[in-house]
This record gives C-alpha cells, sequence and structure tokens, in this order.
C-alpha cells in the first residue's frame, strides 16, 4: 500500500452551479432514517423487509482462480493458465447476532439478499472505496475527503453522471471517435456534442482551448460544461494520455469551468510501462485525472467488467462528496445497490484475494493481453501490403519493332495501424483511397470511404473468412466527424484482440490480411452495383 500523505488538504470547490435541474430537486430518499434505525436490536413493524428464512437460497459455494492463474511472463502463445481454485461458501447467517441490514463487513445471504442501502453492501463498498482512493489512486486525490459510489457499471455510472449535471440544450465535449454507447446515452438527454479534436496522445488541448475561447452560443449553442473521456487505452484508438498532457487539458477546463466525467475501464492495461513488482505495479502506471483534480472537478468512473466479468454489473464513481451525495440521492430512487447475489461473490473474492492478491490478478491479465497484442500486431503487420505486378511494354532501341514486356512491382499499403498503449483494442486505418472502388464510377458518384467500409466489413463477415469487426463509422462522435473521416479518403475498423485465444491469433490476423487482399482484387464488390464496362 503506498504511503498516506499526513498533511491536510483543502476542499475542494463548490460547484454546485453544475448540478442539472432534477438534480437540484432530489433529496434523500424518505425511507433511508428509517432504514438505517434497523439495528439488530429493534423490532422491525416499519419497514417491509422480510424474514431471511423466506429466502430460498439457504447457502452460495463456488470456487475461485488463485491471483497467479496468468503468468506474468507467458512463455508462449500456447502457455496454459494455472487452474488452481479456493473453494468457498457464502452462508445465509454469519453471525450469531442476525442483521436485517448489514453495517459492518459481515458476507452472508441474510443481509446482502436483503433490501440495501443504496451505497451497497458494506464489505464490498468499503473494499471499493480503500483500493479505488488509496491504491489505484495512490492515495493521491489532492483534496480532502474524495469518496466512492457503487454503480450498476460504468454505462450506469455515466447514465447518472448526465442525469446529475446535463439539462436539455446542454453541450458536452467527446473525443471526435468515442466509445459508442456513451454517445449514444447523451442522445435522449438532448445534449449536443461538441467534438475534440485527437492525436497519439488523447485530446488535443491546444485545439480544445482554441475551440472554448471562440464559441460562438449564437452559432453553437450553449458552451460545454462536461467532458467525456476515455484517457488510459482510448476506445477505439487505444492511446493513453500522459500526464503533461493530461495537466494542460486540465487547466483548460479549469479556464472554462468543465467537468470531466473520466471512464477508465481499461486503466490497469497500460502496456508501455516499467518492469515492476506487485507491490509497486499501480504506481507505474500512468495516472487519471483525479490524481490532478485539486478543484474537484472529475467524476472517476470505473467497473469491474474489464478485470473481473462483464456479468458482474459492478462499478463506481469517485469523486468530490457533494456529487456524491446527489449521485446517492438518484440511485435511492432508481437503480439501488447492484445484485445481492453479485455483491456478495465479489466481496468474498477480494476477501480472499485481498489487496496485493487483486493486483496480482490484474498484473496476469496485462500480461495475458500484453501477448495477445503482440501476437496479432505482428501479423497484421505481415499482411497489410498487397503487391501488384504490373506488365509494360517497351521498344528496344536497336530493334524498333521488337516489343519486349517489362515486369514492375507497385507495393499498395492497404492498412495501417498504431500498437495500442493500453486496453484491447485495435483501431485499423483502411487506405481506401489506394482502393479500385474509390476510382470506379456507380452511376453518377463513386464509392464513398463509408460505403468501402461497408462492403469491407460484409466481406470479412462471411464465409470463407468468418471475421467479425466493428466498422469505424458508429464510433463517430458526430455525422460532420464522419464526413471528415470520408474526406480524407480513410476508414476505419475497429478489433478486440481479447476474445480470441492467444494460439489462434496468428492465424486469424493472416486470414484478416488475406481477406483484405482479395477485397482489392475484387472479392466482396457487389459487381452488380458497378458499371460493368469499368476495368479495375
Amino acid at each position: 500500500m503506498p504511503k498516506a500523505d499526513a498533511s491536510p488538504r483543502p476542499q475542494p470547490k463548490d460547484l454546485s452551479h453544475h448540478f442539472s435541474a432534477m438534480a437540484k430537486l432530489r433529496v434523500q430518499s424518505s425511507v433511508a432514517p428509517f432504514v438505517q434505525a434497523l439495528t439488530p436490536s429493534i423490532t422491525n413493524l416499519g419497514a417491509g423487509f422480510p424474514l431471511a428464512g423466506t429466502f430460498p437460497a439457504d447457502s452460495l459455494e463456488g470456487a475461485i482462480a488463485k491471483t497467479n492463474r496468468f503468468p506474468l511472463h507467458p512463455m508462449s502463445p500456447t502457455s496454459f493458465p494455472s487452474l488452481d481454485i479456493s473453494r468457498f461458501t457464502i452462508p445465509k447467517f454469519s453471525s450469531s447476532i442476525p442483521a436485517v441490514i448489514a453495517t459492518d463487513n459481515r458476507i452472508d445471504l441474510a443481509t446482502s439478499l436483503q433490501y440495501q442501502d443504496s451505497t451497497g453492501l458494506p464489505s464490498l463498498a468499503n473494499f471499493i472505496s480503500d483500493f479505488s482512493i488509496n491504491h489505484q489512486n495512490q492515495g493521491k486525490i489532492p483534496y480532502s475527503k474524495p469518496e466512492a459510489l457503487i454503480t450498476s457499471g460504468a454505462v450506469d455510472a455515466f447514465s447518472k453522471c448526465l442525469s446529475t449535471f446535463a439539462n436539455p440544450g446542454d453541450s458536452i465535449l467527446m473525443e471526435e471517435v468515442t466509445y459508442f454507447t456513451a454517445r449514444d446515452a447523451v442522445l435522449p438527454f438532448r445534449v449536443r456534442i461538441a467534438p475534440m479534436k485527437l492525436d497519439d496522445e488523447g485530446i488535443d488541448a491546444v485545439a480544445l482551448n482554441r475551440m472554448l475561447d471562440t464559441w460562438s452560443e449564437k452559432n453553437m449553442g450553449r458552451k460545454p460544461h462536461m467532458m467525456y473521456t476515455v484517457s488510459l487505452g482510448q476506445n477505439p484508438t487505444g492511446s493513453v494520455t500522459p500526464l503533461k498532457r493530461k495537466k494542460m487539458i486540465y487547466e483548460v477546463c479549469q479556464k472554462h469551468d468543465i467537468l470531466i466525467f473520466e471512464d477508465e475501464p481499461f486503466w490497469p492495461f497500460q502496456y508501455n510501462i516499467s518492469e515492476a513488482s506487485t507491490e509497486t505495479f499501480l504506481a507505474t502506471l500512468a495516472p487519471s485525472y483525479l490524481q490532478i483534480d485539486i478543484d474537484g472537478r472529475v467524476l472517476g468512473i470505473n467497473t469491474f467488467t474489464k478485470v473481473i466479468a462483464p456479468g458482474c454489473r459492478v462499478g463506481w464513481i469517485v469523486a468530490q462528496p457533494a456529487f456524491i451525495e446527489k449521485l446517492t440521492f438518484l440511485t435511492d430512487d432508481s437503480t439501488s445497490n447492484p445484485s445481492g447475489f453479485g455483491e456478495a461473490v465479489l466481496a468474498q473474492l477480494f476477501r480472499q484475494w485481498g489487496v496485493q492478491g487483486f493486483v496480482r490478478w490484474i498484473e496476469g491479465l496485462r500480461a495475458s493481453y500484453l501477448q495477445k497484442r503482440d501476437v496479432l500486431c505482428e501479423a497484421l503487420a505481415e499482411g497489410r501490403d498487397l503487391i501488384v505486378h504490373n506488365r509494360s511494354k517497351r521498344k528496344r532501341h536497336s530493334e524498333e519493332h521488337n516489343e519486349h514486356h517489362h515486369n514492375h512491382k507497385t507495393k499498395i499499403r492497404m492498412y495501417e495501424f498504431e500498437v495500442p498503449a493500453a486496453g484491447f483494442l485495435l483501431w485499423v486505418q483502411i487506405n481506401t483511397a489506394s482502393h479500385p472502388l474509390s476510382h470506379t464510377s456507380r452511376g453518377k458518384s463513386r464509392l464513398t470511404p463509408s460505403e468501402i467500409i461497408q462492403l469491407l466489413w460484409k466481406h470479412l463477415y462471411g464465409p470463407p473468412y468468418n471475421l467479425l469487426t466493428i466498422p469505424g463509422n458508429i464510433f463517430a462522435a458526430t455525422p460532420g466527424v464522419q464526413k471528415e473521416i470520408d474526406a480524407a479518403g480513410v476508414g476505419h475498423l475497429r478489433l478486440a484482440f481479447i476474445g480470441v485465444e492467444t494460439s489462434d491469433l496468428k492465424r486469424v490476423g493472416e486470414v484478416f490480411g488475406n481477406a483484405m487482399k482479395t477485397f482489392w482484387e475484387g472479392e466482396g464488390w457487389g459487381l452488380e452495383a458497378l458499371d460493368a464496362d469499368e476495368e479495375v
């Protein structure tokens, strides 16, 4: 555990002017004081809480992987993970003094399957709070008493942020290519998306400041007061925003009074880091905005989806107390806590693993994903060029009427990519301008990059290739962004390498490269839609 800084820290700024009209009206649930009054010595004639004896689940048994399942240095793509396990039993009652509501770190079905406070099962909520503040963020959040609130995953957390801070007609900053589910979550709130330019380090701080300095509410709507970003394994590009750039972006947000919703599901899967022991691993990772948040304007969104399992449906938000209070009021009246079964299993897992065990698990996953990334990227790099043999005729100088054929080789770069610095996504740029269909007429127009990508997607998905990819256009923050990408003569596909066994990734990469070559050579074009007299 990192050493805690005992020096006093300032209170976060009062940023309550950012609350939405609905959030300003939210207050604590009317029943909350009565639920909190349910102690073991009190006979409950008030709250409609059934007796635990009526719950059909009497115990919950299972097996948990040992934290060293995945080696830190995999020997080969065919290396097998350890299958060592430890068993557990979660009883109906864990104490001789039964409780209706858990107020301590007990893990039992009597309390986890009961109605709970929206802050979640204490044993799990306490672990999340300690881990996220003191370990993941190294105890470096610079204001006094940051808090964590359990959620039903990261998307639920982001939706709650929007409910708490967004009014219809507001604007939100999002990266020009962004996580499509987050973008889609914005739309029902009637909030306008303002796309931010990206480079290989994430958001371009200079361009962002220029856009905000010159913002015209008459022409562009309300000036943004919210930003959504994935800075540690950007989705879909895989970039990592370093601390120096983060500080520049944070200063822009201070200048223009913008809240930062920082969604970091890929935070531990950073690859360009120094070798470290389990005890120092977290300190080697690029930090979140929370670690430089002197104002309290960052809401850190996280989830167990990528590090434990998607079906957990458990995440959390770290923010200043005033924000957590309003988010808790919203949770009281909406989702409440996550599933008690899931909370109990996660709480038991972390009790058996401990913080260091959890970190070791994360390290092993990172090592496994790094190996997957390298295998796929190597295979893709080998197949990205198409060699075209051009045959030309030339006359000899000495024999005017004799012709000789000369073969010329032309190399066409069909696609390219940057090796992702974090996460498990690969953003492949398809150089559609070099594809024959970009020069072949279709009636009165030519195929746009988006149209070519759609044909390519179908070509990859169909036999004999049978590859599912995600077309890049669904990541565009706005239709205007996609028009700019089309104008550049490129398209994109997003590949995810975690859903394939490491031993099969080389073959998959080769299949992708072969499919690209055949697509450049005429397969999958839908020629019935093209002029038959065009020579390719």
